[in-house]
This record gives structure tokens, C-alpha cells and sequence, in this order.
């Protein structure tokens, strides 16, 4: 307990790719490559109990930095970009919008369409089969069962372009990352799905070492 393992390496060696998990597999999707010029378009899947990995599929559409999550067998992955320097800046008006997704059961991927927000950059979660997409400009959408995304809140209080977002007990919660300046007020922020009520839980200067990765994994148990 307490320690790491070393698992298998990566077929295709990539970064700033996603994983999902679907059933008793974990699937990395997208990504930029260290090696090649074109983005992975490969679909890998892990196999924890054989420490097997293996090419399943392809992607419809490559990219890196998107958000990904799973809704019964079918992955949904929403904003990404194919510049691998494409950052999130002020300007964010002309960033990718594209979502997708991938069949784990029959191994097929289509583009869905374009959201009418941001989503590179964004944090996509499901609850209770239902895929919410947080953008990094403050809107929530919601993926529909027709597969259209619209926006059902847009956050008042919340405006940073680096965060994560946990589900606990009904609630969702935001965690900024890696404030413009260590020191500055860092915001917890709570939303309600159902009444579309927010609140500031915590706004607290919170030392350097804890919030500094713009790229953190944030998890509840």
C-alpha cells in the first residue's frame, strides 16, 4: 500500500492525452506525439488485470488537452486542440469547439458536432448518465440524449482557465489551479444540478505547493 507501480508502457508514447475507464479497461485517447509530427489518432486500451495494452481503434478526430468521460460504452470527448501550442490564454473566442465520441463496443468514433462554448481546456463529467461539460469561461453545458450540447448555467463567480472538478452527494465542486500569482485568493466553488445554485465555499490563500500544476488530477473518495 501506499506506493507506485510501474505499469506497461504506452504503444504510441504521447502527452497531454486522456484516459478513461469503461467497464474493466482503461482507454487513452488523443494526445500529442513526442516522435511523430501528426497527432494520435490511435485508441489504446489497458487491460489492469492482464497488464495487456492494445490498439482498438482510431479517433475521428485527433487532438490533445480535451476532456473526456464515459457514459455506458460510448466515450465522449469535447474541445482539444491539434496545435500542441495552443494554450489557454486570454483569448478565448477562437478555440476548438469540436466534441466526439468512441464506441468501446463496436470499436467506432464520429464527430458529433460543435458546442456552442469553449470546451478546450474544459472538464467533462457523467452523473447518473447524464455528461456535463464545464468550460473554462464559466458556462456548464449538458450533452442531450439527441447528442446536441447546450448550456444550462453559466457560473457568475468562476472565471479561470485552469481547474478541476469533482461530483460528491449530489454536488458539483471547482478547484482552480495554479493561480497568475501563488499568493493570491484561490476559490472553491459548489453548483447544485438541479436547483442551478452556486456557492464560494472557500476563497483562502492556500500555500504554493499545493495548487501549482496546471495539469493536476483531482479526485474525491
Amino acid at each position: 500500500q501506499n506506493k507506485w507501480n510501474n505499469c506497461i508502457d504506452l504503444i504510441e508514447t504521447r502527452y497531454f492525452h486522456s484516459m478513461v475507464s469503461v467497464g474493466d479497461y482503461i482507454y487513452i485517447l488523443g494526445g500529442f506525439s513526442k516522435s511523430q509530427s501528426s497527432n494520435p489518432s490511435s485508441v489504446e486500451r489497458y487491460d489492469a488485470s492482464n497488464s495487456v495494452i492494445s490498439v482498438v481503434g482510431e479517433l475521428a478526430y485527433s487532438s490533445g488537452k480535451m476532456s473526456a468521460t464515459a457514459a455506458g460504452d460510448v466515450i465522449y470527448m469535447f474541445g482539444g486542440s491539434e496545435d500542441r501550442y495552443d494554450y489557454l490564454d486570454n483569448d478565448l473566442l477562437y478555440k476548438p469547439t469540436t466534441y466526439h465520441s468512441y464506441n468501446t463496443k463496436t470499436n467506432t468514433a464520429c464527430i458529433l458536432g460543435c458546442s456552442p462554448s469553449i470546451t478546450m481546456g474544459s472538464q467533462a463529467l457523467t452523473v447518473d448518465n447524464n455528461v456535463y461539460i464545464f468550460s473554462p469561461n464559466g458556462n456548464i453545458l449538458l450533452l442531450s440524449d439527441e447528442k446536441t450540447v447546450t448550456i444550462v448555467h453559466v457560473l457568475k463567480s468562476f472565471d479561470h482557465r485552469h481547474f478541476r472538478v469533482v461530483q460528491h452527494h449530489g454536488y458539483f465542486f471547482l478547484l482552480q489551479l495554479a493561480a497568475p500569482k501563488f499568493n493570491d485568493e484561490v476559490l472553491v466553488l459548489s453548483w447544485n444540478p438541479q436547483t442551478k445554485e452556486e456557492y464560494v465555499l472557500l476563497w483562502d490563500k492556500l500555500p504554493r505547493t499545493l495548487l501549482d500544476s496546471h495539469w493536476m488530477k483531482v479526485t474525491i473518495s
